[in-house]
């Protein structure tokens, strides 16, 4: 029993002046002496979860404590919390590049996310269906078009030049397509090609100019040619890099392909555009003996 003159309360509980018994400290709060006319805050980094604490309770791995905790608090879903000890919400790390932290309360990260998506910081899925942004920055999303995501990625990977993707979420070099016949991919990133090659060269599969092979004589080459292609019969042409042929003057001919004039052969006539002198012998009665 306790007299109004010799009232010794003891830790975890406090008296006041004048009351005859001691008094529990209540959640939240301890007191680690006796003697004591109030109780203190549990300390930052602990809880004090029941009543008449005298010793607060470090603070688990997995979550945080303020000054005053009853009930530590979960470090929430994207972080986690390896040490004893966190005070507030922000000494729970965010989940490391490569990998997401799943649920609330975590000691360590979940696992790595899945190819075809990034994860460079504070991920909470494998597998994140939107993009991210932390001050202006992505931070973890599908892997974007122009690129892709290998297993675990913390940053997405851009296509080649030479290669561009439409698509998201792409996991494997091999989803970055080579850049379409006709058209070049100058850069790398790409979600489409940049455009289509210029007029007197051509493209083949996988450019990365504008001008990667000039058309030859005999050749002609439209704006976004995926090969260059020979004079038709009755045109030619003489100089490299153009884009259309000429037609064939009479008294020549010029056959599919042709880099310059042929003259007439004796015995036949051509009229302008001929491919074949044969298509033009002199009739009876008539000769010619030059071209």
């Amino acid at each position: 029993t306790y007299t109004a003159t010799k009232q010794l309360a003891q830790a975890g509980y406090f008296t006041i002046a004048g009351q005859g018994a001691q008094i529990p400290c209540i959640p939240g709060t301890f007191t680690s002496a006796t003697e004591q006319t109030a109780c203190t805050s549990c300390t930052a980094g602990s809880s004090c979860p029941s009543s008449s604490t005298s010793a607060p309770t470090a603070c688990v791995a997995g979550k945080y404590c303020p000054t005053g905790t009853v009930t530590p608090y979960y470090c929430p879903q994207g972080t986690f919390r390896a040490s004893t000890g966190a005070t507030v919400v922000g000494d729970c790390t965010p989940c490391t590049a490569g990998s997401y932290c799943l649920t609330i309360g975590l000691t360590a990260v979940t696992a790595s996310c899945a190819a075809g998506f990034y994860c460079t910081l504070g991920a909470f899925h494998a597998m994140p269906a939107y993009v991210s942004n932390v001050a202006g920055v992505s931070v973890f999303g599908p892997c974007p078009t122009g690129s892709y995501c290998v297993s675990p990625t913390t940053t997405a990977v851009q296509c080649l030049a030479g290669t561009y993707s439409p698509s998201t979420c792409n996991t494997q070099l091999s989803d970055c397509y080579s850049c379409t016949p006709g058209k070049y991919c100058d850069t790398a990133g790409l979600a489409a090609p940049a455009n289509d090659c210029t007029a007197g060269y051509y493209c083949d599969t996988g450019a990365t100019t504008a001008t990667k092979a000039q058309c030859q004589a005999g050749y002609y080459c439209p704006t976004g040619s995926p090969k260059q292609i020979k004079c038709a019969g009755g045109q030619y042409q003489t100089a490299v890099g153009q884009s259309s042929c000429t037609a064939c003057t009479a008294g020549n001919y010029c056959p599919v392909g042709a880099s310059s004039l042929t003259p007439c052969v004796a015995g036949y006539y051509c009229l302008a555009s001929t491919e074949d002198y044969k298509k033009y012998p002199c009739a009876p009665g008539s000769f010619s003996n030059t071209a």
